[in-house]
């Protein structure tokens, strides 16, 4: 037996050193490098003299990026000719997926006489070389000439020689495309190599037995040894080795090669593949995701990626887009909320939810210094289906509806689809429909009787596997749920009107309510919209029985398009809620702030809902992330239901919800019109704590999380309906009763939206309990949107407990008279920012200079309003995106005691997302009016005592609209005046309207003003100022800068500014004689001094009036600038006539000098790059137009003005159209008189389009004139980097 053993292991040596040996002489030939997969094949391995050797050359780009510059040589040995096709491909990109290809023919030719010189290779393309659009096109060598590149291939960069195969073809076998080449492909050599070998391998097996008979030990040692060197020897010859190398041009290469036989000779056979690799950019930074783009079931995903550039990526933020509705046609994009986790090369995120659908997810890596690189993974979550009712199943037992052939089963997150089969036939069903994000399956029975449909659901109940099961119920909607009231058709204009927002239309009287807008009124939702700053956008859902999607005063998406139908009753709901306020049509909904949402869950043939079809549609609206749901609809018709039964599964869904969908709600339900008691209206009217606590019971072990019987009565609303009955109120005599009313609300003639172009209009007053559950869900949504973080209980407790009215039922005498509340929607959201503001409790500290409070999340940045003189801490990266922010400190006439006063340093953490979207509305009081905006608001008009250090504002949108004349605004990213602010950095946008006649804009990325200093700042926000009256007053002025206003005008403090970047563009666009100063950096120096600023943005104006424009600052009227550089272009545009208007630009500042002539100016070891430029209308007219490479206007008063060792490197000054009735000054250092000292310009800066040959020389307006080489090393001497090359330096 041993001796069995050992002889066939040593045959297994054997066989294996034959199999290296063997397999890799008909293996392809393969490398790769940089993900790029190259193979060589020949038609066959062995070959005579003068027989053709067809060669195929493929390389696959196999990365999720695209290769630039890709081609293929070929590389025959001096005893082969090519005889036919090409050596090379023309150079190409290849995109991920594509495939390159070369194929040539040669051969070795049998005598070759020292006379005569082999054929050479030819360079040129032939046709056996194509351009090939998919698999099923696979192009002919003779039919190449005719193809021409489809979507997917290369195009223009190919030539008729080469092959591209699209990115659709993932796979391609190689006897493919030699066949295709080669149609005679057919040769015995190989054959009778593999059977000579075979024959061998046998003899030394007979050899081995013998030896292993007589000298067994000796044997083995040797055989062993011998095996182990063939073995290694064989594996080593079977690999194709490359080697990577650059080439002439830069590109990197390697080699794939394949050895042969010719005419009894080994004969190698190569090519050489090349490629650029990308050098790294600005946009490259090595984000990676794992995952491609895939389908899925399951709503909750994790998505892991790596970095290739860990050492400068700060953060990944990421984007979701989604569908809107079930066809696609409306999309929506949302920030991400979940924390990505970088470690090492690698980053991960956790717990990210889906939206039924497709969902585009953007990546984007950022750096520390401003650069970022995106990367898209696109997702479908298939959320599954809904089965359909088929009435011809419909039956009817002791007074209920059911579906006599449907059982519903939400089965445990980890039960397999196998065992979830078993379970279906076990009682005869088949999968009809399921929802995959709350697991539950819709399983069709053989039909059978609704005590059939008990049993099995109890017997299903009883299965580990099996979290709850149950029937499907069916009611009908009854006609009369409204009773429509006949009103002659109105088109109103929004016909509201609020003094305090100025929102144009009929009075408001909230003490009187009265008229179309009545419940309005009666609710004080005009005193509610007061607060509209602090509204956050809110999602808001509505269950209903169809829209008009297209109504004209509706922004609505409809969740399942593909089954809506148009119906006044949702139409109705969705107006009440979220009519569009302020565009001059129809009405004004409750929300001003929401997005929303509607599902049709009625079958339309018969007019009938299914309970599940109603729980599906909750589950859609969820899924989408919506906070409150409206559900005008109820069990109509019917006096006898099972309150209990009805009431465990709604609150079986409401806990099945809670752990699956894992969003807080509040569902809102309407009581019901049939003056019955409201638990006869079913589904979460019939929710009660007894079978709330009969449903925990007996499903506890199976619930995943915990859940108790409040949190399902705090997730649900019902509400009644009251009218007006002389000075009181009284509920409705239609409206439902009784103690499952949380809250009431008006329901007698409440106008609202209709199906546009009805029978009735396009707008309509109803009555009914349908009617007034969308007034609560509205107030519902203003109290979430005061603070996202609210949970459904205090939403509850807040829109039930703060009211101020009550009705009576006192037309029910033989029923318990019960008070109802009327909900309040002023009171709400009063309470509501109470609350928000005065809870808020800090993570610790107790706000002194030593012990700051901390804070840790948005609600407590919020609560910072509330303690304005302490100091604070962030832990914590903070999001506002659910915020419409008010400045820490407030907005109008900002008072000294009132304004931020204590210290705030962020640690280096980040507020993302901050926003501010505010109105100026008119008053017409002619009073001069100050408003602040930013993160934190001040005084500018004494001395302030804020601190600010440490905190980085991403994404940022400021948008200020002022339609008032006669107001100061001053919008700035964190604040208007403090004493001083260090290391911060702002992102994002800044935008200010001005619709005024008389105003003033002052827009900072930073700040306003500071009264000691301002240090190692950065702003990358954007900005744009825009003033819209052409004859607007002389008086108005706009001022806006990257960093900072002017500084602080007292010549008692000194005040600096040093380390500070601007990388925004500032657009500045005033219609009238507006004044205009900008500045890269700051808009004015007064007593102050300014070191190494640099300003990157561009500057683009467009006025009519005086302005002054610099790269680094508007005017400097006393102080000195020194080492600072801009990199920006200028451009100023002059549209109108405006004689006495001056024009100053200068690379570092528009203008030196004004106020006093004792006051000393200086402009020292400053550089400028960018190009300025003046764009005048033809016929214009202006007053003086004054252009400097370095500094504009020097006032004619100025004797202290020092310009010295600045240097001007851009390509060109000039002022278009020029009019000689302008008066124009252009000059490569400055224009008027000034100290000049040690200035130099680029030798080919233009002065409108001319090398300036005047006034050249060190101490004169255009400086002294260098070559591109002096100027390096100038600018190197005096202590600055060379910025790379230099910009249209000869």
């Amino acid at each position: 037996m041993k001796k069995c053993k050992k002889l066939l292991a040593f045959t297994l040596s054997v066989l294996l050193a034959f199999a290296c040996y063997v397999v890799p002489a008909f293996a392809l030939s393969s490398a790769s490098q940089y993900g790029l997969e190259a193979t060589l094949v020949t038609d066959k391995e062995s070959y005579k003299a003068n027989e053709e050797i067809h060669v195929t050359v493929t390389v696959k780009n196999t990365n999720d990026f695209k290769v630039e510059a890709v081609s293929i040589e070929s590389l025959l040995p001096e005893t082969l000719t090519l005889k036919d096709g090409s050596n090379s491909t023309k150079t190409v990109d290849l995109e991920p997926g594509e495939t390159l290809t070369l194929s040539f023919t040669a051969v070795k030719e049998k005598e070759v006489t020292s006379a005569t010189e082999p054929e050479s290779q030819s360079t040129e393309p032939t046709e056996t070389e194509t351009v090939i659009p998919s698999e099923s096109e696979t192009v002919k060598p003779s039919e190449s000439e005719s193809v021409k590149p489809t979507i997917g291939t290369i195009n223009t960069a190919i030539d008729d020689s080469t092959t591209v195969f699209p990115k659709e073809v993932t796979e391609m076998n190689s006897a493919t495309i030699i066949h295709s080449n080669n149609p005679n492909t057919g040769d015995i050599s190989s054959i009778k190599t593999v059977v000579i070998a075979i024959i061998a391998v046998l003899a030394l097996i007979a050899i081995i037995l013998i030896l292993l008979h007589k000298h067994q030990k000796q044997t083995t040692k040797i055989i062993s040894l011998v095996m182990c060197i063939a073995v290694a020897t064989t594996a080593i010859t079977g690999v194709s080795f490359f080697t990577a190398k650059g080439t002439d041009d830069g590109r990197k290469s390697f080699t794939v090669e394949k050895v042969i036989t010719v005419d009894g000779e080994e004969t190698n056979v190569s090519a050489e593949v090349k490629y650029q690799e990308p050098k790294q950019t600005e946009t490259e930074l090595g984000l990676v995701i794992d995952q491609k783009d895939f389908t899925t079931v399951e709503r909750e995903q994790q998505l892991t990626g790596k970095i290739n550039n860990t050492n400068s990526i700060s953060d990944i933020t990421y984007s979701i887009t989604y569908d809107c509705d079930d066809i696609g046609n409306v999309k929506s994009t949302e920030a991400g909320t979940e924390t990505i986790v970088i470690k090492n090369n690698s980053w991960s995120l956790s717990g990210i939810k889906l939206f039924p659908g497709n969902n585009l997810i953007t990546f984007t890596a950022h750096t520390t210094d401003g650069k970022s690189q995106s990367k898209e993974i696109s997702i479908f979550f298939d959320r599954g289906s809904q089965y359909n009712l088929d009435e011809s199943h419909i039956q009817k037992s002791d007074g209920i509806s059911y579906v006599d052939n449907i059982i519903l089963v939400f089965f445990k997150k980890d039960v397999s689809e196998k065992r979830i089969e078993e379970i279906c036939q076990s009682i005869n069903g088949t999968i009809v429909g399921r929802i995959n994000s709350v697991h539950q399956y819709q399983i069709k029975i053989p039909q059978t009787t609704l005590e059939g449909l008990k049993e099995i659901t109890q017997r299903l109940n009883k299965l580990e596997e099996v979290k709850f099961a149950n029937y499907d119920t069916v009611t009908s909607i009854s006609e009369n749920s409204l009773s429509q009231q006949k009103v002659e058709p109105v088109i109103p204009n929004d016909p509201w009107k609020d003094n305090i927002q100025g929102i144009t239309g009929v009075d408001w009287d909230e003490d009187n309510p009265n008229g179309y807008n009545w419940w309005l009124e009666s609710i004080q939702a005009p005193s509610a919209w007061a607060y509209n700053n602090r509204f956050s956008k809110v999602k808001v859902g509505i269950v209903d029985t169809g829209f008009d999607s297209t109504h004209e005063d509706l922004n609505l998406h409809i969740v399942n398009a593909s089954e809506n139908s148009v119906d006044n009753h949702g139409t109705l709901c969705a107006g009440i809620i979220g009519a569009i306020p302020n565009n001059n049509k129809g009405i004004t909904g409750i929300v001003w702030n929401s997005e929303l949402f509607g599902i049709d869950v009625q079958k339309k043939e018969e007019k009938l809902i299914s309970e599940n079809s109603v729980y599906n549609g909750i589950t859609q609206l969820l899924e989408m992330g919506v906070d409150v749901i409206n559900m005008s609809i109820g069990y109509e018709g019917k006096e006898e239901i099972e309150e209990d039964n009805t009431g465990k599964i709604a609150s079986a869904w409401i806990a099945i919800w809670r752990e699956s969908i894992d969003n807080d709600f509040i569902i809102v339900q309407s009581a019901g019109n049939k003056g019955r008691d409201a638990i006869k209206n079913a589904w979460f009217c019939s929710v009660t704590q007894q079978n709330a606590q009969m449903m925990i019971e007996e499903y506890k072990e199976k619930l995943e999380r915990p859940i108790d019987v409040s949190n399902i009565l705090n997730s649900i609303i019902i509400v009644g309906a009251v009218e007006k009955n002389g000075d009181e109120y009284k509920l409705c005599s239609f409206s439902n009763y009784g103690s499952q009313i949380s809250v009431s609300a008006p329901g007698k003639k409440i106008f609202s939206t209709q199906v546009m172009g009805g029978i009735d209009g396009s707008y309509g007053a109803v009555d009914g309990t349908s009617v007034a559950a969308p007034i609560v869900a509205g107030v519902a949504s203003l109290v979430w949107s005061i603070d996202p973080t609210f949970s459904a209980e205090e939403v509850k407790n807040i829109v039930c407990n703060c009211t101020k009215d009550t009705a009576k039922t006192n037309k029910f005498p033989s029923v318990e008279q019960r008070t109802y509340k009327i909900v309040n929607a002023k009171l709400a959201v009063e309470e509501a920012i109470r609350k928000t503001d005065s809870d808020a409790k800090f993570v610790g500290g107790d706000g002194s200079v030593n012990d700051p409070y901390q804070i840790a999340n948005a609600q407590q940045l919020n609560a910072v309003r509330y303690n304005l003189k302490s100091n604070f801490v962030l832990v914590n990266d903070i999001d506002l995106s659910k915020y419409n922010w008010e400045p820490i400190g407030g907005i109008k006439d900002v008072e000294a005691k009132d304004g931020f006063q204590g210290t705030f340093d962020g640690k280096g953490h980040t507020i993302k997302n901050l926003t501010i979207d505010y109105t100026i509305k008119e008053d017409n009081d002619s009073q001069y009016h100050y408003y602040s905006f930013g993160l934190f608001s001040s005084t500018p008009f004494s001395k302030p005592l804020s601190k600010i250090k440490n905190v980085n504002l991403d994404n940022i949108n400021v948008s200020v609209h002022n339609e008032d004349s006669y107001n100061r605004i001053m919008v700035n990213g964190f604040i208007t005046n403090c004493l001083n602010i260090e290391n911060c950095t702002s992102s994002g946008k800044i935008e200010v309207i001005d619709d005024s006649f008389e105003a003033e804009c002052s827009a900072n990325g930073i700040c306003g003003t500071v009264s000691s200093n301002i240090s190692n700042c950065v702003n990358e926000a954007d900005i744009n100022v825009t003033q819209t009256i052409a004859n607007n007053s002389e008086n108005s002025w706009i001022s806006v800068s990257g960093i900072i206003d002017s500084l602080i005008y007292d010549e008692n403090i000194n005040v600096s500014i040093s380390n500070c970047m601007n990388k925004g563009d500032i657009t500045c666009n005033a219609e009238g004689s507006t004044n205009i100063f900008c500045g890269g950096i700051s808009t004015g120096m007064i007593f102050n001094n300014m070191t190494n600023c640099n300003n990157y943005g561009t500057l683009l104006i467009t006025g009519n009036n005086n302005i002054d424009c610099g790269g680094i600052v508007s005017h400097v009227a006393n102080g000195t600038v020194q080492k600072c550089i801009n990199y920006g272009n200028i451009t100023i545009a002059r549209n109108m006539n405006y004689q006495d208007g001056t024009t100053n630009m200068g690379g570092i500042t528009g203008s030196i000098g004004f106020l006093s002539s004792n006051f000393s100016q200086k402009i020292l070891k400053c550089l400028n790059y960018g190009n300025l430029q003046i764009s005048v209308s033809d016929n214009v007219r202006l007053g003086n137009c004054i252009l400097g490479g370095i500094v504009g206007e020097v006032a004619q008063h100025v004797s202290k003005a020092n310009i010295s060792n600045c240097y001007n490197i851009c390509h060109s000054i000039d002022i278009s159209n020029e009019n000689s009735q302008n008066n124009v000054m252009v000059s490569r250092i400055g224009c008027n008189a000034a100290k000049y000292s040690n200035n130099y310009s680029i030798n080919t800066t233009t002065l409108n389009g001319t090398i300036p040959t005047e006034d050249i020389g060190p101490d004169q307006k255009n400086g002294g004139s260098m070559t591109k080489a002096e100027i390096e090393k100038a600018i190197q001497e005096l202590g600055f980097e060379l910025p790379g090359e230099l910009p249209n330096a000869s």
